[in-house]
C-alpha cells in the first residue's frame, strides 16, 4: 500500500508541488525491451576521479561480501578459510538464523526453541511486557520457571525455509521493464506464491526481493512464529552501556543480549538445527568466522553520482531533519523532570534517532575523496569492460551518464524535499499529523472503492500510533509546518491560505490542545464516523497538506523508479561480465552469510586489541561519570569476581555487516556460535558505500562472556545449562 509503505520510511528526499513537476518521463526503461538507441554512442567519457586521485585501484572485495545464502562463494570460501560451504553447512546456517520482527537478526541456540538476539533489537518489546509498576529495560529480567517467560505481543520471528530465483517470471523474456510492469509483476508473483505456500502451511509467507539493484529477483518463503516469550534481558545499563557516547566507537563494553524462546502449539519448538554455543575455547585472534544474519541495505552496487548525491544532499538534509527532533525529545526529559519510565516508547524513540544521527554522521565523514575514488575506479573499470563488448556497449553504455542526469534533476528540487523528510512517519513524526493524514487517506479510500486490504492495512497502522506528551506534540507540528511554509514560499496559494491568519506556532498550539487526533481512543473514534466530516481542527490543515504530500510521494516514486532501472541493468551487465562468484549483491534484508577474521587493528601507532574484558567494563565505569556508565547494582555486587573480570566480553571482526545485522549470530567454521554481532566502530560506517577493513569492524558480544555473566552475575543456571548442553531437561524433545 502507497501510504502505508511510504510512512513506514525514515526521510522522504524528493519532491514537487502539483504546479512544478519535474518531467523523468523520459527516462531509460520507456520501451519494454531493446536497446537504448542513445547508448550505441561510443565517445561516452569515463567516470572522472577527483583531483589527485587517478591512481587509486580497485580491491578484490570493495562491492562487499554479503553473500546470498542460497549462493555462497565455494572458491572464495575454500582458497581463504579452508572451508567447503557444503549443502549441509549451508542449510545448518540457513535453517538455524531467524529474522527478529522486521528489523534484525537473531538464531536459535538450543533444540528447545530458545533463540539469542541483542537487547537493543528487543527494546521496545521488553517495554510492552513490563508490569504495573515494574520497568524491566530498568531492572532486567530473568524468567525463574517456564511459566515465568513473558509472552510479547507482536512480536515475531521468521525462520527462511526456501529460496527460488525468478528473475526470469519478473523479466518474461524482456530485458528492462517500465517501474509499473516491475513492481506489478513482483506484486502479482508474491500474491500467487504466497496463496500456494499457505495451502501447505497456513504460517509460511513468501517475499519477492530484488538482488543486484533488480538484475536478479528471489522468493523468499519464510515460516513465521508469532509466539515468542522473553526469557531474559539484562538491564538497559549494561545492555547500552556507555550509551551516545560509546556508540559506534571501540573498545566497546557491553552486554547487548536478549534470550527469547519460541513457541507454536504453547509448546516450545524444536528446531532441527541450531547453533551451538561456543562457552570455552571460543574464538581466536585470526581464527575464520562467519556472520549469518539479515542486513538491512547497502549502496555498493549504485553510481558514483548516486554516492556524490548522498554527500552532498541525501545525507546532509536527513541530518537536519533529525537534529531539531532529537532537540525536542531531550529537552522534554531535562526540563520536564519525567524520567524514560514514564514515557518509555518516546525515550527508545530517542535512542533510536540518535544512533540514526551518529551513523549517518559517520557516512558523511567517511564519504571522502579516496572512498570516491575507489567507486570511481570500480565504475570505470565497469565502463571499460562494457566497451569492449560490442553487444553490451550498445545496450549499456550510456547508462552512467543517465544516471549523472537524474541526480542533476532530482537536486533541483531539494528545498522542498527537505521540508517532507520523514512527513507522517509513524515513529518519529507528530502524532497528530501522522493521524490526519491516515484519515484523509482513509476516506480517500473509502470515496474511490479501495480495496479492504488497503483499508485495513491503513486502520491496522493507524490504530497502532502510540501518545506522545503534548509538549513535543506541540514543538513538533510547529517544526513540521514552518519547514514546509518556508520550502513553499509565503506567495504559494496553500500557504497562504493555511497560514496567513495562523502562524505554524498558533495551528500546532491549536492543534496540541484541542485535536482529538491527540490519544489513540481519540483518533479510532473520529475514524470510525469518518475523518474528513468531523469538525476536528486538523481537517482544513491536512486538506491543504495532503495534495502536496502526495505529490511529492509520486514524485520521489518517478525518481526511484527510474534509479531502479538503471541501476538494474548496470548490475546486469556488471554480472555478465563477472558472475556472482566474487560480487555479493547489496543488502535487502535477506538471509545472508558474511565472511572474516577475528581481528584487531590500528589507530595511528597503537594498537587496538580484538577483545574487551569485563575488567575493562569496571574501569570505564570507574573513570567516567554520567548515568550512561553506571552499573546496575547485582553488576557492582559482582565486581570482585576475578574470574569474570578476566573474561572477553566484546569482540571484533572483518565480518560486513549494515543496519539489521544487529542480532546475528557470529560462528567459526564448525557452526560453534562464538559472538552476537551488535554494532560497528564509526570507522565502519561508510562502509555502507564501500567494503574496507583497514580499520573497520564489526562488534560482537563474546560467547563466553554471555555464559559468565549468567552464571556470576545473574544466577540463571538453568540458562547456562540449556546454552552449553543445546536444551532443557524440563522441554521434551519430538522425535
Amino acid at each position: 500500500m502507497l501510504l502505508v509503505t511510504l510512512f513506514a520510511g525514515g526521510a522522504i528526499a524528493g519532491c514537487s508541488t502539483p504546479h512544478d513537476v519535474v518531467s523523468v518521463t523520459d527516462r531509460p526503461e520507456s520501451t519494454e525491451e531493446g536497446a537504448d538507441t542513445e547508448a550505441k554512442l561510443p565517445t561516452l567519457p569515463l567516470t572522472e576521479y577527483p583531483a589527485g586521485y587517478d591512481t587509486v585501484q580497485t580491491q578484490p572485495f570493495d562491492l562487499g561480501k554479503m553473500w546470498s545464502i542460497d549462493r555462497l562463494p565455494d572458491t572464495h570460501f575454500s582458497e581463504a578459510y579452508e572451508v567447503g560451504p557444503t549443502t549441509e553447512w549451508r542449510e545448518h546456517m540457513q535453517y538455524a538464523a531467524l529474522r527478529f520482527s522486521d528489523t534484525c537478526s537473531g538464531g536459535f541456540v538450543s533444540n528447545t526453541g530458545l533463540l539469542v538476539t541483542n537487547h537493543h533489537c528487543a527494546r521496545e518489546h521488553i517495554t510492552a511486557v513490563s508490569e504495573e509498576g515494574e520497568s524491566l529495560t530498568a531492572q532486567g529480567f530473568v524468567a525463574s520457571t517456564r511459566d515465568a517467560e513473558r509472552p510479547t505481543p507482536e512480536l515475531f520471528v521468521d525462520q527462511l525455509v526456501e529460496v527460488r530465483d525468478v528473475t526470469d517470471e519478473i523479466y518474461r523474456g524482456a530485458t528492462q521493464l517500465r517501474s509499473y510492469v516491475r513492481t506489478e509483476r513482483v506484486n502479482q508473483l508474491e500474491e500467487r506464491l504466497t496463496k500456494e505456500a499457505e495451502q501447505e502451511d497456513e504460517d509460511l509467507r513468501v517475499a519477492v526481493e530484488a538482488l543486484y539493484q533488480g538484475a536478479r529477483y528471489k522468493a523468499y518463503t519464510y515460516h513465521r512464529y508469532a509466539d515468542v516469550r522473553l526469557v531474559m534481558a539484562p538491564e538497559q545499563q549494561v545492555g547500552f552501556f556507555g550509551g551516545d557516547t560509546d556508540n559506534f566507537t571501540y573498545p566497546r563494553y557491553n552486554m547487548d543480549v536478549a534470550f527469547y524462546r519460541v513457541y507454536e502449539n504453547d509448546e516450545p519448538v524444536t528446531p532441527e538445527r541450531y547453533f551451538e554455543w561456543s562457552y570455552e575455547a571460543g574464538s581466536e585472534e585470526r581464527m575464520p568466522v562467519f556472520a549469518v544474519g539479515t542486513p538491512g541495505t547497502t549502496s555498493r552496487l549504485t553510481t558514483v553520482s548516486q554516492v556524490k548525491y548522498e554527500r552532498e544532499q541525501g545525507i546532509p538534509d536527513r541530518l537536519s531533519f533529525l537534529e531539531p527532533r532529537i532537540e525536542v525529545m531531550e529537552q522534554f526529559f531535562a526540563e520536564s523532570g519525567r524520567s524514560a519510565a514514564d514515557w518509555p516508547a518516546l525515550r527508545n524513540t530517542l535512542l533510536s534517532l540518535k544512533n540514526t544521527h551518529k551513523s549517518l554522521q559517520g557516512q558523511l565523514e567517511g564519504l571522502d575523496d579516496y572512498l570516491i575514488a575507489r567507486r570511481t575506479a570500480n565504475e570505470r573499470a565497469l565502463q571499460d569492460s562494457i566497451r569492449s563488448v560490442d553487444t553490451l556497449r550498445q545496450r549499456y553504455g550510456g547508462l552512467t551518464r543517465d544516471m549523472s542526469q537524474l541526480q542533476r534533476a532530482r537536486s533541483s528540487i531539494e528545498r522542498r524535499a527537505r521540508a517532507f523528510n520523514g512527513f507522517a512517519n509513524t515513529q518519529v513524526g507528530s502524532r497528530v499529523l501522522t493521524r490526519a493524514m491516515y484519515g484523509y487517506y482513509m476516506d480517500q479510500l473509502n470515496r474511490s472503492q479501495g480495496t479492504s486490504t488497503q483499508l485495513g492495512e491503513a486502520r491496522t497502522e493507524a490504530d497502532s500510533i502510540k501518545d506522545w506528551p503534548l509538549q513535543v506534540e506541540q514543538a513538533l507540528i510547529a517544526q513540521r509546518l514552518n519547514d514546509i511554509r518556508d520550502a513553499y514560499g509565503e506567495s504559494d496559494p496553500t500557504m497562504r491560505r493555511l497560514f496567513e491568519e495562523k502562524s505554524p506556532e498558533d495551528w500546532a498550539e491549536e492543534l496540541a490542545e484541542e485535536s482529538r487526533l491527540r490519544s489513540q481512543d481519540g483518533a479510532q473514534r473520529i475514524y470510525n464516523r469518518g475523518y474528513r466530516d468531523s469538525n476536528d481542527p486538523s481537517v482544513r490543515l491536512v486538506e491543504g497538506l495532503a495534495p502536496l504530500y502526495f505529490s511529492v510521494v509520486e514524485q520521489l516514486q518517478d525518481f526511484r523508479a527510474s534509479e531502479q532501472s538503471i541501476n538494474a541493468r548496470l548490475n546486469t551487465a556488471r554480472l555478465a561480465l563477472f558472475g556472482t562468484d566474487r560480487i555479493a549483491p547489496d543488502a535487502s534484508s535477506t538471509l545472508r552469510v558474511s565472511d572474516g577474521y577475528v581481528q584487531g587493528y590500528t589507530v595511528d601507532t597503537t594498537a587496538v586489541p580484538a577483545y574487551t574484558t569485563f575488567d575493562g567494563l569496571y574501569t570505564r565505569a570507574d573513570e567516567q561519570d554520567g548515568e550512561a556508565f553506571q552499573l546496575p547494582e547485582r553488576w557492582q555486587n559482582a565486581s570482585a569476581d576475578s574470574t569474570l573480570r578476566a573474561t572477553p566480553l566484546n569482540l571484533v571482526s572483518t565480518v560486513d555487516i549494515s543496519g539489521g545485522s544487529s542480532g546475528s549470530p557470529l560462528v567459526n567454521a564448525d557452526l560453534e556460535l562464538v559472538g552476537v554481532l551488535f554494532d560497528s566502530n564509526y570507522e565502519a560506517l561508510p562502509n555502507r558505500f564501500l567494503y574496507r577493513t583497514e580499520q573497520a569492524r564489526a562488534i560482537a558480544v563474546d560467547s563466553r562472556g554471555v555464559v559468565e555473566a549468567l552464571r556470576r552475575v545473574y544466577q540463571a543456571e538453568e540458562l547456562v545449562e540449556e546454552l552449553i548442553s543445546g536444551r532443557a531437561d524440563s522441554v521434551a524433545v519430538r522425535e
